[in-house]
């Protein structure tokens, strides 16, 4: 082995109330990097994708594999009543295309 391997501790990180990290830091991580999720190998299709009604879908991807969509909807802290809803409400107006819903709490 040539490279020699380095230890880092790993330090938990509220994102919440960082000054630095936001939703759109997060967002755009996952979308550089979507094996972080453990889906196998997707796609970004979209990010920000506006919903009729309903707001934006946060990313939006693909697995060409097994031919489906999946939505992701972040949030930091805790998942709240509202944020399900709204959840669902982007399922219901992506449905014909059977996404399964992640909800990424942080």
């Amino acid at each position: 082995m040539s490279e020699m391997l380095q230890y880092a501790k790993a330090a938990k990180v509220s994102l919440k109330d960082h000054p630095e990290f936001d939703e759109a830091w997060l967002r755009d991580i996952i979308a550089k990097d979507p094996s972080i999720l453990g889906l196998g190998d997707l796609v970004l299709k979209e990010t920000e994708r506006m919903q009729p009604k309903a707001g934006r879908l946060d990313l939006l991807f693909q697995d060409a594999e097994i031919d489906k969509r999946y939505e992701v909807e972040i949030m930091l802290g805790r998942v709240d009543e509202s944020h399900i809803i709204r959840c669902i409400e982007y399922w219901d107006i992506e449905r014909k295309d059977c996404l399964p819903t992640i909800i990424v709490p942080f």
